[in-house]
């Protein structure tokens, strides 16, 4: 359980980092996924959580990436306004994969791995 513990802990730092990181160089993309970066500066989850879904079902990868995140990790770090769902958390992470994201690849990689 503790191995566990651990992985929770640094695949959460990680997400965490990289949605600062994401916060930061978003320039080219959707106006919907810049509308969820301003509502997560804001700590308004819920409201991110609806622009990253509008700009991920439009094939935006930042936001496919995001919104991934958000679900693996939910009302652990984003409180209860955003609900875990792992399933619909691998489905976004695949298609950032898919489109070439790197770190959703790795993070894919990560929960594969644990799964074993």
């Amino acid at each position: 359980m503790r191995h566990y513990n651990r992985f929770v802990f640094t695949l959460g730092a990680t997400a965490a980092l990289l949605f600062c990181t994401a916060t930061a160089t978003a320039t080219a993309s959707s106006p919907s996924y810049e509308q969820g970066l301003e509502a997560a500066r804001e700590y308004r989850y819920s409201l991110a959580l609806t622009h990253f879904t509008v700009a991920a079902e439009h094939g935006d990868q930042d936001a496919q990436r995001s919104l991934g995140l958000m679900l693996l990790h939910g009302e652990r770090l984003y409180g209860r306004e955003v609900r875990r769902d792992e399933e619909q958390a691998k489905r976004w992470l695949r298609a950032a994969a898919a489109q070439g994201c790197a770190i959703s690849s790795h993070i894919l990689k990560k929960l594969a791995k644990h799964a074993n």
